[in-house]
């Protein structure tokens, strides 16, 4: 999924250079224990387990990765580790040493040093080091936060929809935001069809591309939404459809506003390229026409297949394309087709989101807040809090015959129960996971993960 974040411009040409190179250089991997880690680790290897099973059964399908943001963040050597390093070494206990292009991509996709404001799901296209093969040998899937609800997730999306902000009228569920973007991903790694042709494509003609990817974000949204409503989440779908036609109609203006052009950036185009609507409500139609119960016994192969078939028959076509683009500059539009793309975004802003008075304020591109800077900025009490919730966890564990790692987990996993078990909103265990989230990252705990006493907090705001 690609959705439009504050500064994403900006940010990916700063970034775009980096790569973990500085870090390959040590060759040093920390030991890894087998451990039992949290909901979030247990679902991404759930899904990895069933993307692989599934390519296994087709040929030359790259083996699919999924990226663990609590695993990296915990990695630990002798001295105090950046981010960069915790994910390199993450990557080479699974046996990964990437090309430094690719593993440049993935870090900018794990927000690099800016944190989990920038997670980014993603699908890489990668190859190992001792790949010699032209073509890609593995896909790292990137996920969004664990640490939001599904209704902050759903407002991260839509939230900034429209001249005041949204928040969302419903409650997907537990982690149900985050796996919809998950399968998503999965999905591109899978595809066989619709991600060739986008890399076939001409990408000077911005039109053009952008409609392969059209085709290809539709097939992957089709298809992940299909098999989360295959194993039994029922509401996603719709709500999926009705996020989309919301950040269509309201976010697509945005990226006209980054000094895209419509003849050689693609971007341009976002409004169109992301409106998969239409291929949502032809999936609801094929559920209700084919009867929940057969629905229930697709197999993988069935939900490829008719996500390929709802893509090709409903993507929009060239002049559907174009009308919403056009529309979206303009904020003109008279066509039937136009009046119905209206009507299908306000019935679903209507549904799952509630405006509030608080005005949107404009778009700026520009970088966001490195991790250290956030710290800094931070109180000592709030931080001080998190230090202690995290130190106690680990004595804790420690006192069970588990390891310190393990009682950082438990930690995280007991916040992370209250805030996706909650129908209230908890932007406190949101704060205090996100402080957890950047201290364990920036290595401010590497040392008590070795069993070593705790470094002392930085001095910050009080």
């Amino acid at each position: 999924m690609h959705t439009l974040s504050k500064g994403s411009k900006t940010l990916r040409r700063t970034l775009g250079a980096l790569s973990l190179g500085f870090s390959m250089a040590a060759g040093i991997v920390p030991a890894m224990a087998d451990e039992p880690a949290t909901t979030f680790s247990k679902m991404l290897v759930n899904i990895e387990s069933q993307a692989n099973a599934y390519a296994q059964t087709k040929n030359a399908m790259p083996r699919v990765y999924i990226v663990d943001i609590d695993q990296i963040n915990t990695f630990t050597r002798k001295n105090p580790e950046a981010f960069g390093n915790k994910l390199y070494y993450y990557l080479k206990s699974r046996g990964l040493e990437l090309q430094t292009k690719d593993a440049s991509s993935v870090r900018l996709s794990m927000g690099s040093m800016y944190g989990p404001t920038q997670y980014k799901p993603e699908a890489v296209a990668a190859s190992t080091k001792e790949n010699t093969r032209k073509t890609d040998d593995v896909c790292i899937v990137t996920t969004d936060t664990p640490d939001l609800s599904s209704r902050s997730l759903l407002e991260k999306w839509v939230g900034e929809a429209g001249p005041r902000e949204l928040h969302a009228a419903i409650d997907p569920g537990p982690y149900k935001m985050l796996q919809r973007a998950l399968w998503h991903e999965v999905w591109h790694c899978l595809d066989r069809t619709f991600v060739h042709a986008v890399n076939r494509a001409n990408r000077s003609n911005a039109f053009e591309y952008a409609r392969a990817i059209h085709r290809s974000e539709a097939f992957a949204d089709v298809a992940a939404t299909l098999t989360m409503f295959v194993r039994g989440d029922r509401e996603i779908l719709q709500q999926t459809a009705d996020a989309r036609a919301i950040s269509s109609r309201w976010n697509g203006p945005k990226m006209m506003m980054v000094n895209y052009s419509p003849e050689h950036d693609a971007d341009y185009y976002t409004g169109s390229t992301y409106y998969t609507t239409p291929m949502h409500d032809a999936l609801l139609a094929h559920i209700r026409k084919t009867g929940i119960e057969r629905i229930k016994r697709y197999t993988m192969n069935d939900i490829e297949r008719v996500a390929t078939d709802i893509t090709t028959a409903h993507e929009l076509n060239e002049m559907q394309f174009r009308a919403i683009a056009d529309y979206l500059k303009t904020g003109k539009g008279t066509s039937p087709f136009i009046a119905a793309y209206q009507n299908r975004s306000d019935v679903a802003r209507a549904r799952i989101m509630t405006e509030t008075r608080q005005r949107v304020l404009p778009y700026t591109d520009t970088l966001p807040p490195k991790i250290e800077v956030v710290l800094a900025k931070a109180s000592r009490a709030e931080k001080q809090i998190v230090s202690t919730a995290l130190q106690t966890a680990i004595a804790a564990a420690l006192s069970k015959g588990q390891t310190a790692r393990q009682g950082v987990f438990n930690q995280l996993e007991a916040w992370r129960k209250d805030l996706h078990g909650d129908k209230a909103r908890r932007p406190d265990l949101e704060r205090k996971l996100y402080l957890s989230a950047l201290m364990l990252g920036n290595g401010d705990f590497d040392l008590l993960l070795r069993g070593r006493p705790p470094v002392k907090l930085p001095k910050a705001n009080p």
